[in-house]
C-alpha cells in the first residue's frame, strides 16, 4: 500500500460504528497520513468528511489529490524520468536540489489561495517523502526539511 509518512506523534482514536455500517460525520483533527480515513472510507460509507492537520505541507498535497489528482500524477513522472536516468550519484544530488528548492520556497509561498504552485509543491513533498532515507521526512521547528537521501 502506497503511503505517506510523516515523523509525528500517533493518535489512537477509538470508534463506536453502529451495525449500519454508516458513518454520518467524521471529523479527524489530526489526519497526517490519513490511514485510519481511508480504512474508514473502504469500509464504510461515510457520509460527511472533515480532514484537518496542523501541519499545512499535508494538507496541501490532500488539496492537490481532490482538485488536480492527473496534474499531479503527470508532474510526478516526469520528476520520476528525470530521477531515475540519472546515476547514483546524481540522484544524490537532485534529491538534494529538489529539498533545498522546496525548503527555500517555504518563505514566499502562498499556503491560504490555491494555485498551480501548490502541484509542484506537493509532487515535490511526494518525491522527496519516497527518496528519503527509510521514507521519514523530519522537518525542524521551522518547517525546513532535513531527511537524507536514501539509496535504494
Amino acid at each position: 500500500m502506497n503511503k505517506v509518512t510523516y515523523a509525528r506523534f500517533a493518535r489512537h482514536t477509538v470508534v463506536n460504528i453502529k451495525t449500519s455500517r454508516t458513518i454520518e460525520k467524521y471529523v479527524e483533527p489530526f489526519v497526517g497520513g490519513g490511514a485510519f480515513f481511508f480504512f474508514l472510507k473502504s469500509n464504510y460509507k461515510v457520509k460527511e468528511a472533515f480532514l484537518y492537520d496542523i501541519n499545512k505541507e499535508l494538507i496541501i498535497g490532500y488539496k492537490v489529490i481532490q482538485k488536480d489528482v492527473k496534474e499531479l500524477i503527470c508532474r510526478l513522472k516526469d520528476i520520476e524520468r528525470e530521477y531515475l536516468d540519472l546515476n547514483e550519484a546524481d540522484r544524490k544530488d537532485y534529491y538534494y536540489k529538489v529539498r533545498d528548492m522546496y525548503n527555500k520556497q517555504q518563505d514566499n509561498f502562498d499556503y491560504n489561495t490555491y494555485n498551480n504552485e501548490w502541484i509542484e509543491r506537493a509532487a515535490y513533498l511526494i518525491f522527496l517523502n519516497k527518496t528519503c532515507f527509510n521514507g521519514l521526512l523530519e522537518c525542524l521547528l521551522r518547517g525546513l526539511l532535513i531527511a537524507w537521501a536514501y539509496n535504494y
